[in-house]
């Protein structure tokens, strides 16, 4: 399986196989199995390659899709007159993009540009009206028949003021105008408790009633996280950690429990770890999230299940696959190991765990219904010790409701069980 987020966006990892989806994807990382791969692209040739250079060098774009046009012939270019106009705006809209400017300044610099024309067009008419008074009024209407020096004077003020004119018409205080406004949406915004980055933003982010975005890695941060849990009848507190009706010896098997049945390449590091260069956390986000929440809770040591001599020694793993929604694994127990007594159970009730051999434990993660449904048992304290009782039907609704609940706050819920065997069962 192959977490794919870092490029799609989707945290479900992706399972590879070479008949669907023979495909691993530059950038991505392996959450769970083995395999061999054969590289057939690198560097710029890779998909995260392509996109890159597509965002470094995003103006040969244009240049290349022009080039074919070009050569069409006179059969296209027949259909392509017809959408001339439409053509020119998507051509000023990609400009646009590749120059950085945003809409509201692209605008704003036509309607500069259409001021300053129309500024000149009225400083021109201003200038012929302004001669044509001079000369009817001195040789029309005052019949003056000889030049005077002093017209000169007059006429350099005509075209003095048909360039003030033309100089006013320039809206120089426009860009400034607009960036104190979109100043001011800024603030308004955060009041609003949407934090502007970019005033450029605002623009379109001003008026916006509804925002659709991508959930993962932006409204999220591609992390799983446990926020609430129930155990022995009593759930976690607000931070998510261990409370007085949770003894220590729960918290040891469920911790074991936890760290034993992950993935080997599952890695998350503690607050007081340094990881060495080059290390990453990794692995499936559920797994990553569980474990993050052990060292915060149970304060669990964070050992590597690889070093582990209970992994090194497991009887057989099965790991958890979307058809069975549950992962198992098979561990040998020594006898000193945690195991809680079992009390108002008949012998009948009891599977037969066999005579002599070696002692093994099934732990076993999934979803909820899955668990529930397959459990006879389930631990409770009792007089202050942690032990196994039936699992009846009514403790089962108890729990189905704590899970509903849980689901109806879009909260993931897991399930975690175990069964004590000997190799006489087999």
């Amino acid at each position: 399986n192959m977490d794919e987020s870092a490029l799609t966006g989707e945290p479900t990892p992706l399972e590879k196989n070479p008949t669907d989806h023979p495909i691993i994807v530059s950038g991505t990382k392996v959450c769970q199995g083995t395999g061999s791969m054969f590289v057939v692209a690198v560097g710029e040739h890779s998909v995260t390659g392509q996109i890159k250079k597509l965002v470094v060098q995003g103006h040969e774009g244009p240049a290349e899709a022009a080039a074919p046009a070009a050569g069409a012939g006179a059969g296209a270019g027949a259909g392509a007159a017809a959408n001339d106009v439409e053509v020119g705006l998507e051509e000023e809209e990609a400009e646009d993009e590749l120059t950085g400017r945003s809409v509201l300044a692209a605008k704003l610099d036509k309607l500069a540009l259409d001021i300053g024309k129309l500024g000149g067009v009225v400083a021109m008419a201003c200038v012929l009206i302004m001669l044509v008074k001079f000369f009817v009024k001195h040789f029309g209407i005052n019949g003056e028949t000889s030049w005077d020096d002093d017209y000169y004077s007059e006429i350099l003020k005509i075209f003095v003021t048909g360039i003030t004119i033309l100089v006013v018409a320039i809206p120089e205080g426009l860009p400034l105008a607009v960036t104190l406004s979109l100043a001011f949406s800024g603030r308004r915004m955060e009041k609003d408790n949407c934090m502007v980055k970019h005033l450029d933003s605002c623009e379109t982010m001003g008026s916006a009633t509804t925002i659709c975005s991508d959930k993962t890695g932006t409204l999220t941060q591609n992390r799983m996280t446990v926020v609430a849990g129930h155990f022995l009848g009593a759930g976690l507190d607000k931070a998510a950690s261990f409370t007085d009706a949770h003894p220590d010896a729960f918290r040891q098997a469920l911790c074991e429990t936890i760290s034993l049945n992950v993935n080997p390449t599952t890695r998350v590091f503690r607050p007081d770890e340094v990881p060495e260069e080059g290390e990453k956390e990794a692995g499936n986000p559920t797994e990553m999230g569980l474990l993050s929440w052990l060292i915060k809770a149970a304060n669990f040591n964070n050992q590597s299940v690889l070093t582990r001599p209970l992994y090194q020694n497991k009887l057989c793993s099965f790991p958890f696959s979307s058809s069975r929604k549950r992962g198992s694994l098979v561990v040998p127990v020594s006898d000193d190991s945690w195991d809680f007594e079992e009390q108002g159970m008949l012998d009948t009730d009891v599977e037969a765990k066999g005579e002599g051999g070696q002692r093994y434990r099934c732990l076993m993660k999934g979803a909820s219904e899955k668990i529930v449904e397959r459990c006879t048992r389930t631990l409770a304290v009792e007089g202050g010790r942690v032990v196994a009782v039936e699992f009846t039907q009514e403790l089962k609704d108890q729990v189905n409701q704590v899970i509903t609940n849980y689901a109806h706050q879009a909260y993931r819920t897991l399930s975690f069980s175990y069964r004590n065997f000997t190799a006489g069962d087999f």
